[in-house]
């Protein structure tokens, strides 16, 4: 249980946010092991620490490894958060983000990929449209039949988040990369799984 070192929680308190924070709190938003409480304050329900604090700690952790893998597709202003532990890397290129799983999948094993997406095109770089925003008529779409994803949204506002599973067909034996387009009237940028299938 990752719990905030006492010598950090009076840095927590007098710290101002950094970009890193404010995107560890949009991953947070989501999460349902979030308990608001008042005064507008909030804390984990596996670490018991308060959010905003615990979030503006460089060294800090979220106990359910979530802050670890968080990346910005800037130039569409969207935030993509790593949810599972298969992924060994996570890299942004303009378009969109990669996901490479660490191990070689065996044949038939798991091959999913669960992410957090984030609407943030009203963050600090202030380069989208008052009416540009949100994202409407909002849908995933796949390459080919060997991948599938969960249900998503038609809209997502700024600020909100949802959850996406990605899904290989681990039957496919050999070396892969697919790609899943999240497409809106506003914005679209991709999402790739990458990894190797072996017997």
């Amino acid at each position: 249980m990752s719990k905030i070192r006492p010598k950090n929680i009076i840095k927590g308190f007098t710290s101002d946010h950094t970009e890193k924070s404010k995107n560890r709190l949009l991953v947070c938003s989501g999460c349902e092991f979030r308990n608001k409480l008042p005064l507008k304050l909030s804390n984990c329900q596996v670490c018991g620490c308060l959010v905003d604090a615990k979030s503006k700690v460089e060294e800090e952790s979220c106990p359910m490894n979530r802050w670890k893998d968080i990346k910005k597709i800037e130039k569409k202003g969207i935030i993509v958060g790593n949810l599972s532990e298969d992924i060994t890397d996570i890299s942004v290129v303009d378009e969109g983000v990669i996901f490479t799983f660490k191990d070689v999948i065996k044949k038939g094993g798991p091959g999913k990929v669960n992410l957090r997406v984030i609407n943030d095109r009203a963050g600090e770089a202030k380069q989208f449209k008052a009416d540009e925003l949100d994202l409407t008529h909002l849908k995933v779409k796949v390459a080919c039949g060997c991948t599938t994803t969960s249900d998503s949204p038609t809209e997502l506002a700024e600020g909100d988040n949802f959850d996406l599973t990605l899904s290989y067909d681990t039957e496919r034996i050999g070396a892969f990369e697919k790609n899943v387009r999240v497409m809106s009237l506003q914005e679209e940028f991709y999402i790739q799984i990458k990894g190797e299938v072996k017997n």
